[in-house]
């Protein structure tokens, strides 16, 4: 799989097990749930691209003063966490589940859930290497985010 990816891995990191990669995306998810969770809520507030907007010298998905809603973070939350036990558990079945779940544990329905789905979209468009992970983690990170935005989408 990693001998067609545009952005291979290095030697040292083609050495290591995927689980590995996992793990560390997972355990970053969890030690950092709060400031993750409120992150991922800026894309159901206000000023989301208000920075950048008009001037090309300033990135877009960059959002220093967007401000969280903080209504859906329970629902966010849950989202999160399915991620979380699917990456360190090495089961796809809490993804494949989160529309259930978030359904479940908060209530949520309908357009809700798109806006849930459009703030782990936000994290997943903004989750940098090696800022935040290394480059194999955030993209098994990436591709667990992008799982539950289809899930929550459809």
């Amino acid at each position: 799989q990693w001998k067609n990816e545009l952005e291979p891995p290095t030697a040292a990191q083609a050495q290591r097990d995927e689980q590995d990669y996992c793990i560390e995306a997972g355990m970053r998810l969890t030690e950092n749930q709060e400031a993750i969770t409120r992150f991922c809520c800026r894309a159901a507030g206000k000023d989301v691209g208000k920075w950048a907007r008009g001037n090309p010298t300033k990135c877009q998905l960059s959002d220093p003063y967007a401000r969280p809603n903080l209504d859906v973070a329970p629902a966010v939350n849950v989202a999160l966490r399915a991620v979380a036990s699917s990456l360190l558990q090495g089961d796809p079945s809490f993804t494949q589940n989160v529309k259930a779940a978030v359904t479940s544990e908060t209530q949520l329905a309908g357009s809700d859930l798109a806006t849930v789905a459009e703030c782990i979209a936000y994290l997943r468009d903004r989750v940098g290497s090696p800022r935040d992970l290394s480059m194999p983690a955030a993209k098994l990170l990436r591709g667990h985010l992008a799982e539950v935005v289809r899930k929550l989408s459809s």
